[in-house]
């Protein structure tokens, strides 16, 4: 208990900032504790601040103010005066002039930048990591911070620590090209206090690296529409658009450096991604590349085909329902109806696209559809899409000693190959307390059917609505399509279903569109 000699005037025990304090926050709040409650309004009367600052006193007690105030100006020294004559509650007064100075922080700076000053080659995919002396407002930075030559570019925050922001351009910079990142001195920090003074970085990139790690996918405003074209993400969370035309489909190269699109109306583009693009000349529902060199495969309305520029269109097959490029481009596989066995009747043939030879692999009793190669060439996989959904199969074939297996059957989606080559990742509906849910199921080839069970989907315990499937090429992490904010978005999780995370932003702001279409970036 504070004891208070009669008749003693009223005595100031307790400062912030304390006396003589350097680096002080520009909105750190003035604290006086007194001995004893105080009368307010003669304090007030007695109480300013040189250089002049507005503010309003509150009171916690009747001993201890607080004066807050609009922020200090930044490297400037400030004094806190009580004059005489400040009384307390039963009219004791002091009559000394009581006062204490202290010296506020400097304005923001621009510490640091990756890439930094004079750096060059540079990837053009690379994000810009600006770094800070101070934890800064991130709506002024969108307003301070620019980029020359001119692009589009997202400002993202480190929720972590706000001293530093990414700078992520929303396309891929331009190849040996030089930029300058501008930071104007409206860039503030949290305390409201402006940067120091302007700062640049000047950088220049270099030669295009294919992308390494990245997840593509077709963005849309609409439903089909593929309006907003072909954009790609990674563990950052921040979207960046590759192809700004309207894309209905695509494929990669197999070293990631280009991009086989499908327009609305059919017809295909081959797209460097630093490069001119490739007018094709033939339309179809589906395409790829072969062997470097070798052109490409295509089908049309059930007509199987090549196209070498300089050659020519050779046909494979008619009737084909299915079609896939081996790893290295020089096979493919195919399904095709077998009519003289019945109506849904059909059979697997491989093809070798030097020797121009066609070869039978297998027959099944109904239709074929999603065929996919493992990685290393020696296996198919492919669904058998019976009329009746439940009786749906995965079915593995394999090209060493021409075993085949039935994974699972079901509802089931077509299969994709996990990396290891051992493991198939499908899709399959299963009836829940709310209604049918599609949940992903990865199964090992060589264990003979598995039972679709909710303890046997990924992620375990998370009842998450998929659309779509594709694995990593490194075979540890699964990208799909799932719900996001309302729309389809992507996702990804561990191939053993965990560290679920949600990659496209569902703030309409900054992402406002519907993805599809997810597929990994080769390299």
């Amino acid at each position: 208990m504070l004891l208070v000699a009669c008749g003693s005037p009223p005595q100031v025990v307790e400062i912030s900032p304390q006396r003589g304090a350097g680096d002080v926050r520009s909105n750190e709040v003035i604290r006086i504790k007194f001995d004893r409650p105080m009368n307010r309004a003669s304090v007030g009367a007695h109480f300013h601040v040189e250089p002049r600052v507005q503010g309003s006193m509150t009171w916690a007690s009747g001993s201890e103010l607080a004066f807050e105030h609009v922020p200090f100006s930044p490297s400037t020294s400030y004094q806190v005066v009580l004059e005489p004559g400040y009384e307390d509650a039963q009219g004791g007064a002091n009559a000394f002039r009581h006062s204490w100075s202290f010296r506020t922080e400097s304005p923001p700076a621009l510490s640091g930048s990756t890439p930094g000053p004079g750096d060059r080659d540079v990837d053009p995919a690379a994000y810009l990591t600006l770094t800070f002396s101070r934890e800064m407002d991130p709506g002024s930075l969108t307003r301070a911070i620019s980029l020359n030559p001119t692009a589009p570019f997202v400002i993202h925050q480190d929720p972590g620590d706000a001293r530093h922001v990414t700078l992520a351009p929303q396309a891929l910079l331009e190849s040996r090209t030089g930029y300058t990142v501008t930071v104007g001195r409206d860039a503030r920090d949290v305390d409201g206090n402006r940067l120091g003074s302007d700062s640049t970085v000047s950088f220049a990139t270099g030669d295009f690296r294919p992308l390494k790690h990245w997840i593509s996918f077709i963005a849309e405003t609409s439903p089909g529409s593929g309006g907003s074209g072909i954009w790609v993400v990674n563990e950052n969370r921040l979207p960046r658009r590759l192809v700004d035309t309207p894309v209905s489909a695509f494929s990669w190269s197999g070293d990631g450096s280009r991009l086989l699109l499908r327009s609305p109306a059919g017809t295909w583009v081959d797209q460097p991604l630093d490069g001119v693009p490739v007018q094709l000349p033939f339309t179809a529902e589906w395409a790829d590349y072969l062997a470097p060199g070798a052109g490409y495969a295509f089908l049309d309305q059930g007509r199987l085909q090549l196209y070498r520029p300089g050659t020519g269109v050779v046909t494979v097959a008619n009737g084909v329902t299915s079609a896939a490029v081996a790893p290295g481009g020089g096979r493919l596989a195919f399904a095709a109806r077998d009519p003289a066995r019945s109506d849904r009747a059909s059979e697997i043939d491989g093809y070798d696209t030097e020797l121009r030879t066609r070869y039978r692999l297998q027959t099944e009793q109904d239709l074929i559809d999603g065929l996919t190669w493992s990685a290393d060439g020696q296996g198919l996989a492919y669904r058998v899409d019976a009329t009746d959904a439940g009786k749906r199969q995965v079915r593995v074939r394999s090209l060493r000693d021409g075993s085949i297996e039935t994974v699972a059957t079901g509802d089931v989606s077509a299969p994709v190959w996990q990396a290891d080559r051992q493991h198939v990742f499908f899709t399959a509906s299963l009836p829940t307390s709310t209604g049918p849910m599609t949940r992903v199921f990865r199964f090992a080839v060589s264990d003979g059917s598995h039972a679709l069970t909710p303890a046997a989907a990924v992620p375990g315990g998370r009842d998450v609505e998929v659309r779509q499937l594709s694995p990593s090429p490194d075979g540890h992490q699964l990208a799909f399509l799932a719900d996001a904010g309302g729309r389809p978005g992507v996702w990804t999780m561990n191939a053993d279903g965990t560290g679920v995370t949600q990659l496209t932003d569902p703030d309409l702001g900054r992402f406002p569109y519907m993805s599809r279409d997810v597929a990994w970036t080769p390299s």
